[in-house]
């Protein structure tokens, strides 16, 4: 069906929400704020540090960034993949599809984890963090996987598990697909992320095979 599939990385390749609470618990501790959980989720994910400094009135974006990623070292040690991440992965490019990421986290976790995880070989490109001027929603870091594979847009479909990825993917011309899986829940408004109108809806990776034609 499609010559090329995207990948976002947290929360989609790997149940990865409660890793970043982790660092952000860890990040406001050592600020001096005692913060719940429900006020990190509600506050804390995609928020710039800029707006979370103003708030909260943090030293500086910088040393927040610090903080959350020697968080994020911390609790990334824990970090594995979702069933049936691999036998997918291992499908697609015995199909001889193009397999790219887009993730705005941190190109060195993100390429450390990748490895640990097993699954760096599958990836022909990785666009992270730092690697555009604009982050998702814009589709300008999918237009970067896209170019650095030398494809086209209209043969690819594009993975997340967020609005931003299906925003990005429906800017810059690919399909879309929305993963669903519980353990996202606590974190996400599923039915405000099913408004962003996906081409294809899933909670388990067996789905997403399925509708590649692989099962």
């Amino acid at each position: 069906m499609y010559k090329t599939i995207l990948f976002d990385f947290d929360g989609t390749l790997t149940p990865s929400l409660d890793l970043w609470l982790e660092a952000y618990r860890y990040a406001t501790r050592v600020c001096g704020l005692n913060l719940d959980d429900s006020e990190l989720i509600e506050h804390w994910f995609y928020t710039s540090y800029t707006e979370l400094c103003a708030y909260y009135k943090l030293p500086s974006p910088e040393i927040v960034d610090k903080l959350v990623e020697e968080g994020l070292a911390q609790a990334w040690t824990h970090a594995e993949l979702y069933p049936l991440v691999v036998e997918l992965l291992e499908s697609c490019r015995n199909a001889g599809m193009n397999i790219g990421m887009v993730t705005s986290s941190y190109r060195n976790q993100v390429e450390h984890s990748l490895k640990k995880l097993g699954i760096a070989k599958y990836f022909g490109a990785v666009v992270a963090a730092g690697d555009t001027i604009e982050f998702k929603p814009s589709p300008e870091p999918v237009w970067l996987a896209l170019d650095r594979l030398k494809v086209n847009a209209e043969d690819t479909i594009f993975v997340g598990d967020y609005e931003v990825d299906i925003k990005a993917g429906k800017a810059a011309g690919t399909a879309t697909a929305l993963f669903l899986p519980k353990q996202n829940a606590p974190y996400y408004d599923f039915e405000a992320l099913r408004a962003t109108q996906p081409d294809f809806v899933f909670s388990h990776y067996q789905e997403l095979l399925q509708f590649l034609r692989f099962a």
